[in-house]
Protein backbone atom coordinates (compact mmCIF):
# COMPACT_ATOMS: atom_id res chain seq x y z
CA UNK A 1 0.00 0.00 0.00
CA UNK A 2 1.35 3.60 -0.88
CA UNK A 3 1.86 5.53 2.48
CA UNK A 4 0.95 9.28 1.62
CA UNK A 5 5.05 10.42 3.09
CA UNK A 6 5.98 8.32 -0.15
CA UNK A 7 3.87 10.04 -2.67
CA UNK A 8 4.50 13.63 -1.23
CA UNK A 9 8.51 12.89 -1.36
CA UNK A 10 8.14 12.28 -5.06
CA UNK A 11 6.37 15.76 -5.63
CA UNK A 12 5.67 18.21 -2.63
CA UNK A 13 1.93 19.52 -3.33
CA UNK A 14 3.08 22.42 -1.65
CA UNK A 15 5.97 23.35 -3.57
CA UNK A 16 3.83 22.64 -6.66
CA UNK A 17 1.26 24.94 -5.96
CA UNK A 18 3.61 27.45 -4.81
CA UNK A 19 5.00 27.80 -8.51
CA UNK A 20 1.77 30.33 -9.19
CA UNK A 21 2.30 33.63 -10.11
CA UNK A 22 0.25 36.60 -9.48
CA UNK A 23 -0.49 36.37 -13.16
CA UNK A 24 -2.29 33.38 -13.19
CA UNK A 25 -5.93 33.60 -13.27
CA UNK A 26 -8.32 30.56 -11.32
CA UNK A 27 -8.97 28.54 -14.11
CA UNK A 28 -5.02 27.96 -14.79
CA UNK A 29 -4.91 27.48 -11.08
CA UNK A 30 -7.07 24.55 -11.08
CA UNK A 31 -5.67 23.05 -14.39
CA UNK A 32 -2.57 22.69 -12.48
CA UNK A 33 -4.14 21.01 -9.79
CA UNK A 34 -5.53 18.42 -11.60
CA UNK A 35 -2.59 17.79 -13.41
CA UNK A 36 -0.74 17.05 -10.00
CA UNK A 37 -3.09 14.60 -9.46
CA UNK A 38 -3.21 13.10 -12.59
CA UNK A 39 0.71 12.73 -12.40
CA UNK A 40 0.13 11.06 -9.17
CA UNK A 41 -2.53 8.55 -10.35
CA UNK A 42 0.09 7.84 -13.28
CA UNK A 43 3.41 7.52 -10.88
CA UNK A 44 1.24 5.38 -8.65
CA UNK A 45 -0.16 3.05 -11.46
CA UNK A 46 3.71 2.29 -13.25
CA UNK A 47 5.10 1.52 -9.19
CA UNK A 48 3.14 -2.03 -9.07
CA UNK A 49 1.45 -1.20 -6.13
CA UNK A 50 -1.66 -1.80 -4.82
CA UNK A 51 -3.65 1.80 -5.33
CA UNK A 52 -5.37 3.45 -2.72
CA UNK A 53 -8.50 5.64 -3.79
CA UNK A 54 -9.31 7.60 -0.65
CA UNK A 55 -5.15 8.68 -0.98
CA UNK A 56 -5.97 10.79 -3.38
CA UNK A 57 -9.45 12.44 -1.56
CA UNK A 58 -7.12 12.99 1.65
CA UNK A 59 -4.38 14.40 -0.83
CA UNK A 60 -6.31 16.51 -2.71
CA UNK A 61 -8.54 18.09 0.70
CA UNK A 62 -4.77 18.98 1.72
CA UNK A 63 -4.04 20.62 -1.28
CA UNK A 64 -7.07 22.94 -1.13
CA UNK A 65 -6.52 23.73 2.55
CA UNK A 66 -2.70 23.85 2.85
CA UNK A 67 -1.61 26.77 5.41
CA UNK A 68 2.00 27.61 3.73
CA UNK A 69 0.64 28.51 0.52
CA UNK A 70 0.54 31.95 -0.13
CA UNK A 71 -2.55 32.38 -2.46
CA UNK A 72 -6.37 32.02 -1.69
CA UNK A 73 -7.34 28.41 -1.37
CA UNK A 74 -8.63 26.97 -4.75
CA UNK A 75 -12.39 26.06 -4.92
CA UNK A 76 -14.11 24.36 -7.50
CA UNK A 77 -17.19 25.74 -8.86
CA UNK A 78 -18.76 22.91 -10.27
CA UNK A 79 -19.61 20.55 -8.84
CA UNK A 80 -18.10 17.32 -10.33
CA UNK A 81 -14.66 18.66 -11.69
CA UNK A 82 -13.25 15.50 -12.91
CA UNK A 83 -14.24 14.36 -16.29
CA UNK A 84 -13.44 11.37 -18.34
CA UNK A 85 -11.30 11.97 -21.41
CA UNK A 86 -13.07 8.72 -23.23
CA UNK A 87 -16.84 9.71 -22.74
CA UNK A 88 -16.94 13.35 -21.18
CA UNK A 89 -19.17 12.04 -18.12
CA UNK A 90 -17.83 14.28 -15.07
CA UNK A 91 -17.49 13.44 -11.48
CA UNK A 92 -17.44 14.75 -8.12
CA UNK A 93 -14.25 12.45 -6.74
CA UNK A 94 -11.52 11.74 -8.24
CA UNK A 95 -11.80 7.94 -6.81
CA UNK A 96 -15.47 8.04 -8.83
CA UNK A 97 -13.75 8.92 -12.19
CA UNK A 98 -10.49 5.80 -11.53
CA UNK A 99 -13.57 3.85 -11.06
CA UNK A 100 -15.40 4.68 -14.36
CA UNK A 101 -12.38 4.31 -16.30
CA UNK A 102 -12.28 1.08 -15.36
CA UNK A 103 -15.53 0.52 -17.71
CA UNK A 104 -13.99 1.31 -20.80
CA UNK A 105 -10.91 -0.41 -20.44
CA UNK A 106 -12.41 -3.63 -18.74
CA UNK A 107 -14.22 -6.56 -21.17
CA UNK A 108 -17.57 -6.68 -21.32
CA UNK A 109 -17.58 -10.50 -19.95
CA UNK A 110 -21.32 -10.72 -18.90
CA UNK A 111 -23.47 -11.78 -21.76
CA UNK A 112 -27.32 -12.11 -21.90
CA UNK A 113 -28.53 -14.96 -23.49
CA UNK A 114 -31.67 -13.45 -24.72
CA UNK A 115 -30.41 -10.72 -26.66
CA UNK A 116 -26.52 -11.06 -26.33
CA UNK A 117 -26.32 -7.46 -24.81
CA UNK A 118 -22.64 -7.08 -22.79
CA UNK A 119 -21.82 -6.06 -19.40
CA UNK A 120 -19.32 -4.99 -17.66
CA UNK A 121 -20.37 -6.07 -14.04
CA UNK A 122 -22.59 -9.36 -13.09
CA UNK A 123 -25.33 -6.60 -10.84
CA UNK A 124 -25.99 -5.16 -14.27
CA UNK A 125 -26.63 -7.73 -16.15
CA UNK A 126 -29.24 -8.95 -13.60
CA UNK A 127 -30.92 -5.90 -13.62
CA UNK A 128 -31.25 -6.22 -17.25
CA UNK A 129 -32.73 -9.79 -17.64
CA UNK A 130 -35.83 -8.28 -16.08
CA UNK A 131 -36.33 -6.35 -19.15
CA UNK A 132 -36.82 -9.38 -20.98
CA UNK A 133 -38.52 -11.49 -18.05
CA UNK A 134 -41.36 -8.59 -17.08
CA UNK A 135 -40.46 -9.19 -13.36
CA UNK A 136 -41.50 -5.31 -12.11
CA UNK A 137 -40.34 -5.70 -8.12
CA UNK A 138 -40.51 -2.32 -7.02
CA UNK A 139 -44.16 -1.40 -6.26
CA UNK A 140 -45.59 1.97 -5.73
CA UNK A 141 -47.13 2.96 -2.23
CA UNK A 142 -48.88 5.40 -3.48
CA UNK A 143 -50.68 3.95 -6.55
CA UNK A 144 -49.55 0.40 -6.62
CA UNK A 145 -48.11 0.57 -10.19
CA UNK A 146 -45.13 -1.26 -10.67
CA UNK A 147 -41.72 -0.96 -12.06
CA UNK A 148 -38.35 -2.83 -13.35
CA UNK A 149 -36.21 -0.28 -11.22
CA UNK A 150 -36.03 1.40 -8.03
CA UNK A 151 -34.43 4.50 -9.78
CA UNK A 152 -37.93 4.24 -12.07
CA UNK A 153 -40.02 4.14 -9.07
CA UNK A 154 -38.52 6.97 -7.00
CA UNK A 155 -38.95 9.04 -9.75
CA UNK A 156 -42.53 7.97 -10.24
CA UNK A 157 -43.30 8.19 -6.49
CA UNK A 158 -42.00 12.26 -6.90
CA UNK A 159 -45.16 12.82 -8.88
CA UNK A 160 -47.23 12.13 -5.69
CA UNK A 161 -44.93 13.57 -3.27
CA UNK A 162 -44.56 16.36 -5.36
CA UNK A 163 -40.92 16.68 -3.86
CA UNK A 164 -38.15 18.57 -6.39
CA UNK A 165 -34.63 18.38 -5.22
CA UNK A 166 -33.45 19.11 -8.30
CA UNK A 167 -32.78 23.07 -8.21
CA UNK A 168 -31.64 25.37 -11.18
CA UNK A 169 -28.51 27.79 -10.02
CA UNK A 170 -29.67 30.16 -12.39
CA UNK A 171 -33.24 31.01 -11.33
CA UNK A 172 -34.01 29.25 -8.35
CA UNK A 173 -36.58 26.84 -9.78
CA UNK A 174 -36.77 23.16 -8.64
CA UNK A 175 -37.53 20.51 -10.40
CA UNK A 176 -38.28 16.40 -9.65
CA UNK A 177 -36.19 14.88 -12.02
CA UNK A 178 -32.93 15.60 -13.28
CA UNK A 179 -33.61 15.46 -16.80
CA UNK A 180 -36.71 18.39 -16.96
CA UNK A 181 -33.70 20.35 -14.76
CA UNK A 182 -31.41 20.06 -18.04
CA UNK A 183 -34.18 20.52 -20.15
CA UNK A 184 -35.16 24.22 -18.49
CA UNK A 185 -31.40 24.80 -18.20
CA UNK A 186 -31.22 25.04 -21.72
CA UNK A 187 -33.49 28.42 -22.03
CA UNK A 188 -31.08 30.03 -19.64
CA UNK A 189 -28.18 28.75 -22.51
CA UNK A 190 -30.13 29.47 -25.38
CA UNK A 191 -30.33 33.32 -24.09
CA UNK A 192 -27.76 34.14 -27.11
CA UNK A 193 -26.74 36.38 -29.92
CA UNK A 194 -27.67 33.98 -32.10
CA UNK A 195 -31.52 34.69 -32.91
CA UNK A 196 -33.79 33.99 -36.19
CA UNK A 197 -34.83 36.66 -37.24
CA UNK A 198 -38.05 35.78 -38.88
CA UNK A 199 -39.45 34.07 -35.85
CA UNK A 200 -36.99 35.23 -32.83
CA UNK A 201 -36.03 32.16 -31.77
CA UNK A 202 -32.66 31.88 -29.93
CA UNK A 203 -29.67 29.52 -30.32
CA UNK A 204 -26.80 28.26 -28.67
CA UNK A 205 -24.60 28.44 -32.07
CA UNK A 206 -24.04 29.76 -35.71
CA UNK A 207 -24.91 26.49 -36.81
CA UNK A 208 -28.04 25.72 -35.77
CA UNK A 209 -29.46 29.03 -36.10
CA UNK A 210 -28.25 28.23 -39.90
CA UNK A 211 -30.10 24.71 -40.03
CA UNK A 212 -33.31 26.12 -38.58
CA UNK A 213 -33.26 28.83 -40.95
CA UNK A 214 -33.63 27.13 -43.72
CA UNK A 215 -37.03 26.02 -42.61
CA UNK A 216 -38.55 29.57 -42.99
CA UNK A 217 -36.84 29.47 -46.97
CA UNK A 218 -39.04 26.26 -47.54
CA UNK A 219 -36.33 25.02 -49.41
CA UNK A 220 -35.86 20.85 -49.33
CA UNK A 221 -32.17 20.10 -51.35
CA UNK A 222 -32.33 16.67 -49.61
CA UNK A 223 -34.30 14.25 -51.39
CA UNK A 224 -35.25 10.14 -50.24
CA UNK A 225 -34.15 7.19 -53.02
CA UNK A 226 -36.92 5.30 -52.05
CA UNK A 227 -40.56 7.74 -51.05
CA UNK A 228 -38.86 10.65 -52.78
CA UNK A 229 -39.70 12.37 -49.58
CA UNK A 230 -37.87 16.11 -49.37
CA UNK A 231 -35.91 17.48 -46.52
CA UNK A 232 -34.52 21.16 -45.76
CA UNK A 233 -31.98 19.66 -43.68
CA UNK A 234 -29.09 16.37 -44.31
CA UNK A 235 -29.86 15.03 -40.56
CA UNK A 236 -33.38 14.74 -41.06
CA UNK A 237 -33.02 12.50 -44.15
CA UNK A 238 -30.98 10.50 -42.75
CA UNK A 239 -32.87 10.06 -39.93
CA UNK A 240 -36.03 9.28 -42.11
CA UNK A 241 -33.68 6.67 -43.93
CA UNK A 242 -33.37 4.37 -40.81
CA UNK A 243 -37.83 3.99 -41.38
CA UNK A 244 -36.63 2.40 -44.80
CA UNK A 245 -34.25 0.18 -43.66
CA UNK A 246 -35.85 -1.09 -40.38
CA UNK A 247 -33.09 0.70 -38.53
CA UNK A 248 -33.68 1.19 -34.41
CA UNK A 249 -30.99 1.79 -32.65
CA UNK A 250 -32.35 3.87 -29.77
CA UNK A 251 -33.21 1.08 -27.02
CA UNK A 252 -35.32 1.38 -24.05
CA UNK A 253 -33.62 -0.15 -21.15
CA UNK A 254 -37.05 -0.46 -19.15
CA UNK A 255 -39.33 -2.44 -21.65
CA UNK A 256 -36.85 -3.05 -24.08
CA UNK A 257 -38.42 -0.98 -26.73
CA UNK A 258 -36.58 -0.09 -29.73
CA UNK A 259 -37.00 3.42 -31.53
CA UNK A 260 -35.69 4.99 -35.08
CA UNK A 261 -34.87 8.45 -33.37
CA UNK A 262 -33.65 9.53 -30.07
CA UNK A 263 -36.54 12.02 -29.44
CA UNK A 264 -38.94 9.44 -29.69
CA UNK A 265 -36.92 7.13 -27.34
CA UNK A 266 -36.99 10.19 -24.57
CA UNK A 267 -40.55 10.98 -25.26
CA UNK A 268 -41.22 7.13 -24.72
CA UNK A 269 -39.19 6.82 -21.24
CA UNK A 270 -41.71 9.81 -19.60
CA UNK A 271 -44.30 7.43 -20.02
CA UNK A 272 -42.31 5.37 -17.37
CA UNK A 273 -41.39 8.00 -15.03
CA UNK A 274 -44.31 10.23 -15.52
CA UNK A 275 -42.38 13.24 -16.48
CA UNK A 276 -43.59 16.37 -17.90
CA UNK A 277 -40.82 18.61 -18.52
CA UNK A 278 -42.82 21.36 -20.72
CA UNK A 279 -44.26 23.72 -18.26
CA UNK A 280 -47.13 26.53 -19.94
CA UNK A 281 -46.09 29.82 -19.63
CA UNK A 282 -49.50 30.85 -19.11
CA UNK A 283 -51.14 28.53 -17.10
CA UNK A 284 -50.10 25.51 -14.58
CA UNK A 285 -50.24 22.70 -17.30
CA UNK A 286 -47.27 20.62 -18.06
CA UNK A 287 -46.69 18.22 -20.98
CA UNK A 288 -44.68 15.40 -21.85
CA UNK A 289 -43.70 16.68 -25.41
CA UNK A 290 -42.60 19.69 -26.76
CA UNK A 291 -45.38 19.93 -29.88
CA UNK A 292 -48.38 19.17 -27.64
CA UNK A 293 -46.89 22.30 -24.82
CA UNK A 294 -47.07 24.77 -28.31
CA UNK A 295 -50.38 23.65 -29.16
CA UNK A 296 -52.02 24.30 -25.56
CA UNK A 297 -50.28 27.71 -25.43
CA UNK A 298 -52.24 28.56 -28.89
CA UNK A 299 -55.21 28.24 -26.95
CA UNK A 300 -53.97 31.36 -24.42
CA UNK A 301 -52.51 33.13 -27.70
CA UNK A 302 -55.11 32.41 -30.09
CA UNK A 303 -52.39 32.09 -32.82
CA UNK A 304 -53.46 30.14 -36.22
CA UNK A 305 -50.05 29.57 -38.29
CA UNK A 306 -51.59 27.44 -40.25
CA UNK A 307 -53.21 28.76 -43.54
CA UNK A 308 -55.68 26.92 -46.11
CA UNK A 309 -54.50 27.79 -49.79
CA UNK A 310 -57.52 27.77 -51.10
CA UNK A 311 -59.73 29.64 -48.84
CA UNK A 312 -57.59 31.75 -46.26
CA UNK A 313 -58.77 29.86 -43.47
CA UNK A 314 -56.09 29.70 -40.60
CA UNK A 315 -55.90 26.57 -38.20
CA UNK A 316 -54.21 26.21 -34.77
CA UNK A 317 -52.69 22.64 -35.56
CA UNK A 318 -51.77 21.13 -38.82
CA UNK A 319 -53.95 18.39 -38.56
CA UNK A 320 -56.80 20.74 -38.52
CA UNK A 321 -55.98 22.24 -41.50
CA UNK A 322 -54.99 18.70 -43.28
CA UNK A 323 -58.80 17.91 -42.25
CA UNK A 324 -60.43 20.86 -43.60
CA UNK A 325 -58.45 20.82 -46.88
CA UNK A 326 -60.38 17.27 -47.57
CA UNK A 327 -63.50 19.67 -48.21
CA UNK A 328 -62.08 21.08 -50.78
CA UNK A 329 -60.46 17.90 -52.32
CA UNK A 330 -63.29 15.67 -50.97
CA UNK A 331 -60.56 12.92 -50.37
CA UNK A 332 -61.78 10.36 -48.08
CA UNK A 333 -59.35 8.83 -46.89
CA UNK A 334 -61.05 6.15 -44.57
CA UNK A 335 -62.59 3.17 -45.43
CA UNK A 336 -65.20 0.62 -43.47
CA UNK A 337 -63.61 -2.76 -44.51
CA UNK A 338 -67.33 -3.83 -43.50
CA UNK A 339 -69.33 -1.68 -46.07
CA UNK A 340 -66.61 0.50 -48.15
CA UNK A 341 -68.47 3.72 -46.71
CA UNK A 342 -65.43 6.49 -46.89
CA UNK A 343 -65.29 9.28 -44.42
CA UNK A 344 -63.21 12.11 -43.81
CA UNK A 345 -61.78 11.26 -40.84
CA UNK A 346 -61.00 8.49 -38.94
CA UNK A 347 -63.02 9.48 -35.70
CA UNK A 348 -65.79 9.49 -38.08
CA UNK A 349 -65.28 5.71 -39.22
CA UNK A 350 -64.47 4.38 -35.58
CA UNK A 351 -68.22 5.96 -34.93
CA UNK A 352 -69.63 3.81 -37.84
CA UNK A 353 -67.59 0.75 -37.37
CA UNK A 354 -69.91 0.27 -33.92
CA UNK A 355 -72.55 0.02 -35.63
CA UNK A 356 -71.43 -2.69 -37.36
CA UNK A 357 -70.09 -4.08 -33.96
CA UNK A 358 -73.14 -3.75 -31.81
CA UNK A 359 -75.78 -6.59 -32.02
CA UNK A 360 -78.96 -5.51 -31.84
CA UNK A 361 -81.02 -8.27 -30.30
CA UNK A 362 -83.98 -6.11 -29.26
CA UNK A 363 -86.85 -5.68 -31.31
CA UNK A 364 -90.29 -3.59 -31.44
CA UNK A 365 -92.84 -5.50 -32.51
CA UNK A 366 -94.56 -2.44 -33.61
CA UNK A 367 -92.19 -1.08 -36.35
CA UNK A 368 -89.79 -3.60 -36.40
CA UNK A 369 -86.79 -1.72 -36.09
CA UNK A 370 -83.92 -2.90 -33.42
CA UNK A 371 -81.78 -1.85 -30.77
CA UNK A 372 -78.69 -2.71 -29.14
CA UNK A 373 -79.79 -1.81 -25.98
CA UNK A 374 -83.33 -3.04 -24.09
CA UNK A 375 -83.15 0.64 -22.54
CA UNK A 376 -83.42 1.95 -26.00
CA UNK A 377 -85.97 -0.06 -27.25
CA UNK A 378 -87.88 1.14 -24.17
CA UNK A 379 -87.38 4.65 -24.74
CA UNK A 380 -88.19 3.83 -28.82
CA UNK A 381 -91.64 2.56 -27.51
CA UNK A 382 -92.74 5.40 -25.91
CA UNK A 383 -93.07 6.95 -29.81
CA UNK A 384 -95.53 4.61 -30.07
CA UNK A 385 -98.17 4.64 -27.45
CA UNK A 386 -97.99 8.62 -27.97
CA UNK A 387 -97.19 9.23 -24.13
CA UNK A 388 -94.74 12.38 -23.39
CA UNK A 389 -94.18 12.23 -19.07
CA UNK A 390 -91.58 14.78 -19.47
CA UNK A 391 -91.90 18.74 -19.15
CA UNK A 392 -90.26 21.54 -19.22
CA UNK A 393 -91.00 24.14 -16.53
CA UNK A 394 -90.38 27.30 -18.36
CA UNK A 395 -92.10 27.13 -21.83
CA UNK A 396 -94.68 23.99 -21.31
CA UNK A 397 -93.12 21.61 -24.27
CA UNK A 398 -93.38 17.98 -23.22
CA UNK A 399 -90.95 15.08 -24.15
CA UNK A 400 -91.53 11.58 -24.47
CA UNK A 401 -87.57 10.89 -23.30
CA UNK A 402 -85.59 12.34 -20.07
CA UNK A 403 -82.33 12.75 -21.82
CA UNK A 404 -84.66 15.02 -24.85
CA UNK A 405 -85.87 17.57 -22.03
CA UNK A 406 -81.86 17.57 -20.31
CA UNK A 407 -81.00 18.60 -24.18
CA UNK A 408 -83.81 20.76 -24.23
CA UNK A 409 -83.06 22.52 -21.10
CA UNK A 410 -79.92 23.72 -22.28
CA UNK A 411 -81.61 26.13 -25.07
CA UNK A 412 -83.18 28.17 -22.04
CA UNK A 413 -80.22 28.19 -20.05
CA UNK A 414 -77.88 29.76 -23.22
CA UNK A 415 -75.52 26.35 -22.39
CA UNK A 416 -73.61 25.20 -25.75
CA UNK A 417 -70.92 22.74 -24.08
CA UNK A 418 -70.58 21.50 -27.36
CA UNK A 419 -67.63 22.93 -29.67
CA UNK A 420 -66.13 23.39 -33.20
CA UNK A 421 -62.81 23.04 -33.56
CA UNK A 422 -62.93 24.35 -37.35
CA UNK A 423 -64.79 27.69 -36.82
CA UNK A 424 -64.98 27.51 -33.35
CA UNK A 425 -69.10 27.96 -33.38
CA UNK A 426 -70.41 26.32 -30.12
CA UNK A 427 -74.15 24.04 -30.17
CA UNK A 428 -76.30 23.15 -27.26
CA UNK A 429 -76.75 19.82 -28.61
CA UNK A 430 -73.87 16.93 -30.11
CA UNK A 431 -75.79 15.94 -33.04
CA UNK A 432 -76.13 19.57 -33.84
CA UNK A 433 -72.18 19.91 -33.66
CA UNK A 434 -72.26 16.54 -35.95
CA UNK A 435 -74.99 18.11 -38.35
CA UNK A 436 -72.51 21.57 -38.67
CA UNK A 437 -69.39 19.67 -38.50
CA UNK A 438 -70.46 17.58 -41.90
CA UNK A 439 -70.63 21.02 -43.85
CA UNK A 440 -67.09 21.59 -42.99
CA UNK A 441 -66.05 18.35 -44.16
CA UNK A 442 -68.76 18.09 -47.00
CA UNK A 443 -70.00 14.58 -45.48
CA UNK A 444 -73.43 13.67 -47.19
CA UNK A 445 -74.24 10.28 -45.30
CA UNK A 446 -77.74 10.63 -46.06
CA UNK A 447 -78.62 8.91 -50.18
CA UNK A 448 -82.16 9.14 -51.57
CA UNK A 449 -82.36 5.24 -52.85
CA UNK A 450 -84.44 6.58 -55.80
CA UNK A 451 -82.46 9.23 -57.52
CA UNK A 452 -78.73 9.01 -55.16
CA UNK A 453 -79.40 12.13 -54.11
CA UNK A 454 -77.02 13.29 -50.92
CA UNK A 455 -78.27 15.07 -47.92
CA UNK A 456 -76.37 16.72 -45.06
CA UNK A 457 -79.34 15.50 -42.42
CA UNK A 458 -81.70 12.91 -42.32
CA UNK A 459 -84.43 15.18 -42.19
CA UNK A 460 -84.01 17.04 -45.52
CA UNK A 461 -83.29 13.92 -47.25
CA UNK A 462 -87.07 12.29 -45.60
CA UNK A 463 -88.40 16.17 -46.99
CA UNK A 464 -86.84 15.26 -50.42
CA UNK A 465 -87.93 11.10 -50.59
CA UNK A 466 -92.17 12.31 -50.05
CA UNK A 467 -91.17 14.80 -53.53
CA UNK A 468 -88.97 12.09 -55.21
CA UNK A 469 -91.12 9.61 -54.46
CA UNK A 470 -94.33 10.79 -55.78
CA UNK A 471 -92.08 11.70 -58.81
CA UNK A 472 -90.86 7.94 -59.48
CA UNK A 473 -94.35 7.18 -59.08
CA UNK A 474 -95.55 9.49 -61.88
CA UNK A 475 -92.60 8.34 -64.16
CA UNK A 476 -93.44 4.66 -63.48
CA UNK A 477 -97.20 5.43 -64.85
CA UNK A 478 -96.31 7.41 -67.80
CA UNK A 479 -93.44 4.71 -68.91
CA UNK A 480 -95.72 1.65 -67.72
CA UNK A 481 -93.88 0.03 -65.34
Amino acid sequence: MLETDELTDQRNEKDYLLEFSDSVDLDQRRQYIDNFLDSLYKEALSSSLELNPALFTTVAQQTYVTSNCKYTPVQSSERKPHKCKTCQESFSELSLLQEHKKTHQTEKQFSCTTCNKKFTHSHQLELHKRIHSGEQPFLCSFCGKKFTFRSTLKCHERTHTGEKPYNCDICGINFSQPSILSTHKRTHASETEYKCKVCAKNFSSKSSLQSHAVTHTGVKRFQCDTCDKKFGILCNLKRHMRTHKGEKPFHCEICGKNFTQSNSLQEHKRRHTGEKPFLCNYCTKCFARKRDLIQHERTHTGEKPYSCGTCGKSFSQVTLLKTHERVHSGVKPFNCDLCGKSFTQQSNLRVHKISHLEKKQYHCDTCGKDFSQSSSLQQHKIRHNGRQPFQCDICGKKFNVRGNLQRHSRIHRGEKPFHCDICNKNFSQSNSLREHQRRHYREKPFSCDLCQQQFFVKSALTAHQKSCSNKHVILCLIVGN
